[in-house]
């Protein structure tokens, strides 16, 4: 968020351009169309303000068009409405990171922004909208908890003097836990305590830091999170979202017609036994079979189970004729935590030899064949085919490095592609690119991180740096033509084409 501060004068101009657009207009609400000239001063200046970033050839900027109106048309009385034409004003664009049309933010005055990640309909947007117009920590009673605690809905209690600094500090968190409500209590003990209530089980959780030295917002947030998740929720994606960045295990049941009660008692009684390690979704395949098919089930036998692991990548797979029961269920989730559960993993078809470019590609069906080779330096990269920048770096850099290094008979390269063959954790894909030096020499083994973007002069060094079998810096190949610009990486390729909600990429990127 932008937090510069401008004179009233510029101001009162910038609110005139503003207003004179809107009348030209005619509409009964107001959505004010910001460009380089005056946008930063209108997010800094107003206290809540959501912004439409879209692309005038959108075919799903121009489906969510009268969506947005009607929105502005029921609410320009809570907070303001924004838009920006990314064609006209790339450099705002650029400099919220916008990657998808049509994006939807959220800016409070002073506070950072929030990217909508919710559904893109009216009531969805609207519930969003009412709950971020709501002062960030709401002065309440005990009277009105203990009615709140009569519903369904899941909030955070504060209690503490009034102008105690946890105050400000929680208002900074508001925005990450969007999905509860704030309420204080006003007493004069010395410290604070916070709690939450999950208005899905009924149950109230205190926090154990009661002092400001010792808070750590990071740690609320996920605390919070996990304490107030619902037991066993049809998965959507503001759940899914949630869970993103939580270490935890997710297990998923996908069921057709109806979920038979002593599955649903199963399953809640587990998600309060296995709190903060396990989050609890069901699924209807008539949402989606192809998803019941790519979390690795036939899409013949329902119920089935499938667990994917805390790293979000690799999964369990329950067998189909395997009864669903509390015994059978406990010993599996016990043996995922104590380690004895197989994976599963997926393999694609070897290639074949005359199939092979520069780099040699892996699959899982030689993967650990290569990485355990005695005798060699092994380095392996770990990309995604189908993202600009893994091809970049395969035919480019990479492949420089592998022309170069093809002479060194105490050395290997090879990558294989994460999003279709299945990697153990221990390789912690947590961004993709990314590259390992693997080496065993007379019995002594080595494993070592690239920490870099590749590039043909630092994998080169960093070889030479980290491998047990020395060998002499192999000269440079002859000039060719000059290396194109590595392509800026869209905030971890392989990351944004996994996410499910429909976004349209910009133009030059190809619209969806």
């Amino acid at each position: 968020m932008m937090k510069i501060f401008f004179f009233i004068t510029l101001l009162s101009i910038v609110f005139a351009e503003a207003d004179n657009a809107a009348q030209e207009d005619k509409r009964p609400f107001e959505i004010f169309t910001l460009n380089n000239n005056f946008y930063g001063n209108f997010i800094d200046h107003e206290d809540i303000v959501f912004v439409k970033y879209y692309a005038p050839w959108c075919g799903h900027c121009k489906a969510l068009k009268p969506i947005y109106e009607n929105l502005a048309k029921e609410l320009h009385n809570k907070l303001k409405f924004a838009e920006v034409n990314c064609e006209e004003s790339k450099e705002i664009c650029e400099k919220e990171g916008i990657e998808g049309y049509p994006t939807l933010a959220l800016f409070r005055k002073g506070r950072s922004k929030k990217v909508y990640g919710g559904e893109r309909n009216l009531e969805a947007m609207k519930n969003f909208l009412e709950n971020a117009s709501l002062p960030p920590i709401i002065e309440s009673t005990k009277e009105e908890i203990e009615e709140l605690k009569k519903k369904e809905n899941s909030f955070v209690i504060i209690k503490s003097e009034a102008d105690d600094q946890i105050r400000n500090k929680l208002v900074e968190l508001v925005d990450e836990l969007d999905y509860l409500h704030f309420y204080a209590l006003n007493t004069e003990m010395d410290n604070f305590e916070l709690a939450v209530y999950n208005g899905d089980s009924k149950e109230m959780f205190t926090y154990e830091i009661t002092t400001l030295d010792k808070f750590n917002g990071i740690e609320f947030i996920d605390w919070a999170n996990t304490k107030t998740f619902p037991l066993f929720h049809q998965v959507n994606m503001p759940l899914f979202r949630r869970i993103e960045n939580l270490p935890v295990y997710t297990l998923w049941y996908f069921y057709q017609g109806t979920i038979p009660k002593v599955h649903e008692d199963l399953f809640r009684g587990l998600a309060k036994k296995y709190n903060g390690k396990f989050i609890f979704f069901s699924f209807n395949k008539i949402i989606s079979e192809d998803q019941v098919k790519h979390m690795h089930h036939t899409g013949n036998v329902y119920p089935v189970i499938s667990i994917i692991h805390t790293n979000k990548r690799n999964m369990y797979v329950m067998d189909e004729d395997v009864t669903i029961d509390e015994e059978t269920i406990n010993n599996y989730i016990e043996s995922i935590l104590n380690g004895t559960a197989q994976l599963y993993y997926q393999s694609s078809d070897p290639i074949k030899p005359e199939d092979q470019k520069d780099v040699f590609k892996l699959t899982g069906h030689n993967f650990n064949e290569f990485v355990t080779t005695k005798g060699k330096d092994s380095l392996v990269i770990f990309c995604v085919e189908r993202a600009d920048m893994c091809k970049y770096f395969l035919t480019t850099p990479l492949a420089k490095v592998a022309k170069r290094m093809q002479g060194i008979d105490t050395f290997q390269m090879a990558w294989i592609d994460a999003s279709t063959d299945d990697i153990s954790p221990e390789w912690n894909l947590n961004i993709i690119p990314k590259v390992y030096l693997v080496s065993e020499k007379d019995g002594e083994t080595k494993k070592v991180e690239m920490n870099e973007m590749p590039s043909e002069e630092n994998t080169m060094k960093f070889i030479m740096e980290n491998a047990l079998f020395k060998f002499e810096m192999p000269a440079p190949l002859p000039e060719e033509n000059k290396e194109d610009e590595s392509p800026e990486s869209d905030s971890d390729s392989e990351e944004a084409e996994k996410k499910e909600d429909v976004i349209e990429k910009p133009q030059e990127k190809k619209e969806l």
